[in-house]
């Protein structure tokens, strides 16, 4: 399958699977990127039987869009119901066995760590700092819902927006250990 191939060039010793080299299998931005953007939410659906990717005649495995995100960023439902843990500073998605042996490749492992001192750091805490404004913008539809609905929990998107703050901040700041350099990475 077209994924197995993938994960077979990047663990081989010379990067190949059957003849053709790992850029020629997979569009390799596009995995980082995706790899990033699910391990920085600690996305529990990617780590184990959640991702998309898909393929043009004649082109290269692209992954991507990001989706099924009903799990991350520490999302209480993962962790009641599938056991996921809620801590922030753990390799959610890169300890499973799919992107696990990425970890060996040298190259693989360079090209995400300046992708994430690069682009992705800042796209992440771009995200922390939205959430403000969501809060702001989602205060008179909220306040609503609470009229007609009678929601008696005067505020539960402050605390859910609280935590998801807090859970993000906190990530960023272990992912940036985890990120010092290329060997701690791997």
């Amino acid at each position: 399958t077209m994924l197995q191939d993938v994960f077979d060039a990047l663990t081989s010793v010379d990067g190949y699977k059957n003849g053709k080299a790992i850029s020629e299998i997979a569009d390799i931005d596009s995995l980082v990127g995706y790899f990033l953007a699910m391990e920085m939410t600690a996305n529990y659906d990617a780590a184990n039987n959640s991702r998309f990717a898909y393929k043009e005649k004649g082109q290269p495995v692209v992954f991507g869009p990001v989706w099924d995100c009903d799990l991350a960023l520490g999302s209480k439902y993962a962790y009641d119901a599938w056991g996921a843990s809620r801590d922030p500073r753990m390799w959610v998605v890169a300890k499973k066995s799919f992107y696990r042996e990425w970890a060996d490749n040298p190259a693989f492992c360079t090209r995400l760590w300046r992708t994430y001192w690069a682009k992705a750091r800042a796209a992440y805490l771009a995200g922390i700092e939205m959430v403000d404004q969501l809060q702001k913008d989602l205060k008179e539809p909220l306040a609503a819902n609470t009229v007609k609905w009678g929601n008696v929990d005067k505020e539960p998107q402050k605390d859910a927006a609280d935590f998801v703050k807090t859970y993000m901040t906190e990530r960023l700041a272990w992912l940036d250990e985890q990120f010092a350099d290329v060997p701690t990475l791997m």
